[in-house]
């Protein structure tokens, strides 16, 4: 499933405590929010956990915050801190629930086109969001193709304007926001891409030892009692953590079984592999077919 702009809003000129009202949120978004003024905090009614991203403007007090795999439910997301606040909300659907951020960019302070932070995604499936601010409260208002403008913003107690973008490449690249029409004027930008979940891999554990059914399959048993008793599987090759989220044993094929996870990339296959030897029985010996 692509991801998906599920909503957008904004608000100008709020005094905190600011309650920003959305529409019921979904369950496993990500819901993002750029803000213009002093906010220390970000939060919501229904308990979702909003994370800094760390990006802050120089001079015109710009930052973004954002909550992942979200609880649904949400209808207000609140600001705290500082004073007069703009601030926007985007909902994406179909984003991963681990790890999210594909990567980010910051343009503090510049002079010139108006435009967001070079962007490199490392998924083929990110959506990539800038958002710029500028104290010229007109002029802007759109942005070149493909990107497509989310929201563009005069906020005239700011005396400035302001604006969002989107894109989603369907490649691997560097893109960059260049707001429209191009003109010449000292302004701020921040950028994030979001990463899709990857796509499920099966690995296929077969017993390649003669044993009689019921023997191979007490093994499978033991293998997968040991998996599914935990939540989350750690190792310690190179601090890697993994999350198996089931086992499938086949009555149809004795001796074999499979792990399914939506958090495996090819690179992390090898780990899977060396925890799955270190929980199979000392008499089987373990083969793996890879299918994606």
């Amino acid at each position: 499933m692509a991801i998906t702009l599920v909503q957008h809003t904004s608000i100008f000129g709020a005094t905190p405590p600011v309650h920003i009202p959305i529409a019921a949120s979904g369950s496993g978004n990500v819901i993002l929010v750029f803000i213009h003024g002093g906010t220390t905090s970000v939060s919501d009614n229904i308990g979702n956990t909003y994370i800094d991203l760390g990006l802050n403007t120089s001079g015109t007090a710009g930052h973004a915050w954002y909550t992942y795999n979200s609880i649904p439910g949400a209808t207000s997301v609140i600001l705290t801190g500082g004073g007069s606040t703009d601030a926007w909300v985007l909902e994406y659907s179909g984003v991963a629930t681990i790890s999210p951020v594909d990567t980010t960019g910051l343009i503090s302070t510049a002079s010139g086109i108006v435009k967001g932070p070079s962007l490199t995604n490392n998924y083929s499936g990110s959506v990539l969001v800038s958002f710029f601010l500028r104290g010229n409260p007109s002029g802007i208002t759109g942005v070149q193709s493909p990107w497509s403008a989310v929201s563009i913003d005069t906020n005239i107690s700011f005396d400035g304007s302001f604006g969002v973008a989107d894109y989603l490449p369907g490649a691997t690249g560097t893109f960059q926001a260049i707001f429209t029409p191009t003109e010449s004027s000292t302004f701020s930008s921040i950028g994030v891409a979001f990463r899709p979940p990857l796509l499920p891999i099966t690995l296929t554990l077969i017993d390649s030892v003669s044993l009689s059914d019921t023997e191979v399959n007490e093994n499978e048993k033991t293998l997968v009692d040991s998996i599914v008793s935990s939540d989350s599987i750690s190792t310690s090759l190179n601090g890697s953590h993994l999350i198996i989220d089931s086992v499938i044993v086949s009555d149809s094929a004795p001796g074999s079984f499979s792990i399914q996870s939506d958090h495996l990339a090819p690179v992390t296959i090898p780990i899977v592999e060396q925890l799955v030897n270190q929980l199979v029985p000392a008499n089987v010996k373990t083969y793996f077919i890879i299918e994606e």
